[in-house]
């Protein structure tokens, strides 16, 4: 398929059969690229480079809790938006949390459907070349927190 011009998307989860439905789903808009765990998706996101990620929060060694912490140390990926997508009920308390890390402009559970999750995506893939064209925009967001969509 052809992926020249398309915007990059990284998504990241332990369960093979998701990620390959969800890769034949978005590929239709995006380049997306896939990492069966949290290691290799912080080893993809540092070396590709994507607008967004779409990122498990239970994943064994390195879960998403990790990446996204990971993530926020580091100053070239702090800004890089993250789509929490998740096996686990997300309580208003848990979207609370995530959606006041930088990166998380939102949470959403596997059971949302594959349109809100593709509607989603573009819009994190926006703020990401946003961010990526507009340097100052991302060091005044990303260092300090806060969201940059509605978590909920």
């Amino acid at each position: 398929m052809e992926t020249k011009g398309k915007t990059k998307l990284l998504l990241i989860d332990d369960d093979p059969d998701f990620v390959e439905a969800y890769k034949r789903y978005l590929a239709g808009f995006f380049d997306v690229q896939s990492a069966l765990d949290g290691d290799s998706g912080l080893r993809m996101i540092s070396e590709r480079r994507p607008e967004a990620v779409l990122l498990d929060l239970r994943m064994p060694r390195v879960s998403g809790v990790e990446v996204l912490e990971t993530m926020q140390k580091r100053p070239d990926l702090r800004a890089i938006p993250v789509i929490v997508l998740t096996g686990q009920h997300l309580d208003e308390k848990t979207r609370r949390e995530l959606g006041a890390m930088a990166n998380v402009c939102q949470a959403l559970e596997k059971s949302a459907p594959p349109a809100q999750v593709c509607t989603e995506a573009e819009r994190a893939a926006l703020l990401g070349e946003l961010y990526r064209e507009t340097p100052e925009l991302r060091l005044a967001v990303a260092p300090g927190g806060g969201k940059h969509l509605s978590a909920a």
